[in-house]
């Protein structure tokens, strides 16, 4: 039997002696860089009877050969010392549940205690590397070293949360449509959290409007604009100017200098200028057949309000000692009989005119649509879709087009009540079918040495688990799974035990 030698848990005063020798012999410097494997590197090991010899990287770098422990290669007339009279004449051990002691007046390597490794562990694998009091490490359940979403999925954001079930990572999947990200996205149902799953989430983009419709693609969210110049419908604009699309889904407003002014006063001529009115006095040329412009474009000569024009809603005539005299109504005065229904006002423009105004205050006609927001946007109507997952209908959901669906994702659906089958969503109808095989199960015994996964067909199958260790709460004994069957081995009397200076008697008492 041969041990290879792991120089990290050596003492002190058996590391000088080690070095001694490697130093004495040529071989390579001291440190924990010696137990490196570099193909034809020499490294020490114990034979059997304690004398020391060594083993030699393969040359594939794969890990060491068998020690040297054939003629000459270690034999009575090897460096290492066989017999001792204290621990410091002793190599140590390659186990980390190992150490070396003098007993007897020979070298010998006794089993650790059980319980956890203090180095050599993996963070977040749901297990924990511990001795099993015999000399061996073994893999034991951890069920709070779970990883994070962000670690399964680097460079996503979380979404949802990951436990550990008999020594495996589980991710916790939320119902799609959940929001996440600081309520910036939205789960996928498969853990990812995406800026958006419809249109519906798209709420930071401009509104839907003749100049741009939201969209979600690839996750993400865009608008689909129209071409930048291209002229609206309504022409909300003032005079003068032309409204247009801006080419991101907005509105601008450019010059039109054809697009004229009118102040209603005979006496003015009304022109644009670099897309600002121009009302422009015609002092002292005829009016209304009446009369003659003053200085103030006001027409001078009438003898009644009938002379000088006609009354409207926004404008009102008077003759005051001989001059026509305008009244304007206050600009955006709302005036005429209002449909609450079209998303939009007349009102006066300040000049005698009547206007469009929009008013986004109105509601539309409803287009009986649960999944649709029915709203008024730049004087028009508009029946923007619902977020994903809005319920709707008798326990239903919104999809991404704004329709009342069964399901988005199988969150949605009634879950199975047999283990092993699981509710899905095809279509955006629900379905129940089996579970994948090798799923684990939520419901297990823990420390029976065995794990639940689903098999083939739905069936339920237990497997072996020698990470599912059993615990008796007994210091005295070593608890182990052998062939998927927990035991409870008395663990040799005079091995130490917590209780005061007892010792364990073999028999599986602190005595």
């Amino acid at each position: 039997m041969s041990r290879s030698l792991n120089l990290g848990r050596v003492s002190t005063a058996v590391m000088l002696a080690v070095c001694t020798i490697i130093l004495g012999s040529g071989w390579l410097a001291c440190g924990e860089a010696d137990l490196v494997c570099v193909p034809g590197r020499q490294e020490l090991c114990v034979c059997s009877g304690g004398v020391a010899s060594f083993q030699v990287c393969l040359a594939d770098g794969s890990g060491f050969g068998a020690c040297n422990c054939g003629a000459g290669g270690g034999g009575s007339g090897g460096t290492g010392p066989s017999s001792c009279t204290s621990v410091s004449d002793c190599f140590g051990t390659n186990s980390d549940c190992e150490e070396a002691v003098c007993s007897g007046g020979v070298c010998d390597l006794v089993p650790l205690p059980a319980g956890p490794l203090e180095w050599d562990q993996t963070e977040h694998d749901c297990r924990e590397r511990v001795c099993d009091g015999t000399g061996d490490v073994v893999d034991k359940v951890d069920e709070f070293d779970a990883p994070t979403i962000s670690e399964l999925q680097p460079g996503l954001m979380p979404c949802g949360e990951v436990f550990c079930l008999e020594g495996f990572p589980v991710k916790d999947v939320p119902p799609i449509g959940t929001m996440c990200g600081m309520n910036f996205g939205r789960c996928d149902g498969g853990n990812w959290c995406v800026p958006c799953m419809g249109a519906g989430d798209c709420g930071e983009q401009p509104h839907d409007s003749e100049c741009g419709t939201r969209l979600c693609y690839g996750d993400l969210c865009e608008v689909d604009s129209a071409t930048a110049g291209t002229y609206t419908a309504l022409q909300l604009g003032g005079p003068c100017q032309f409204e247009i699309c801006d080419g991101t889904g907005g509105f601008a407003q450019i010059m039109n200098n054809t697009d004229l002014p009118n102040d209603n006063l005979v006496c003015t001529t009304d022109t644009c200028s670099n897309g600002s009115p121009i009302f422009t006095v015609n002092q002292g040329g005829p009016c209304l057949g009446i009369g003659t412009c003053d200085s103030n474009g006001y027409c001078v000569g009438c003898t009644t309000s009938a002379n000088c024009g006609v009354d409207t809603a926004c404008l009102t005539w008077s003759c005051a000692q001989g001059t026509c005299v305008p009244s304007y109504v206050a600009a955006n005065t709302l005036v005429g009989q209002d449909d609450p229904t079209d998303c939009r006002d007349t009102a006066c423009d300040g000049l005698g005119n009547e206007i469009i105004l929009a008013d986004d205050g109105e509601i539309p006609v409803s287009d009986n649509n649960e999944c649709t927001q029915d709203v008024c946007f730049h004087g028009d109507a508009y029946y923007d879709v619902m977020p994903l997952a809005t319920p709707c209908g008798q326990g239903q959901f919104c999809d991404e087009a704004g329709s009342c669906v069964d399901c988005n994702g199988a969150s949605q659906c009634p879950q199975s009540t047999v283990e092993c089958a699981t509710a899905s969503c095809n279509g955006s109808v629900c379905f129940i079918e089996n579970s994948v095989p090798g799923t684990v199960l939520s419901a297990q015994t823990p420390g029976d040495c065995l794990v639940r996964r689903c098999g083939g067909n739905g069936a339920v199958v237990s497997e072996t688990s020698i990470g599912d260790m059993p615990d008796d709460t007994n210091e005295c004994t070593l608890d182990r799974c052998n062939g998927g069957m927990p035991e409870h081995l008395p663990l040799p009397a005079g091995t130490p035990c917590s209780v005061g200076a007892k010792v364990c008697d073999g028999q599986g008492n602190c005595t």
